[in-house]
């Protein structure tokens, strides 16, 4: 079954436009999104650093 998507009028949109550096940290670790390793370099290692 073949269905004709150029009808529907999609834009494509660059998920990388307009992107912010988030930092997560849960129980299970510490996650970066893709910005905030664009903006490290692509580091291979990070030192995280809290202040209360």
């Amino acid at each position: 079954m073949n269905f004709d998507f150029s009808a529907l009028n999609f834009e494509t949109i660059d998920s990388n436009i307009n992107a912010y550096p988030d930092m997560y940290i849960n129980l299970n670790g510490v996650t970066f999104t893709k910005k905030v390793l664009e903006d490290l370099g692509y580091s291979a290692y990070v030192l995280c650093l809290l202040d209360a």
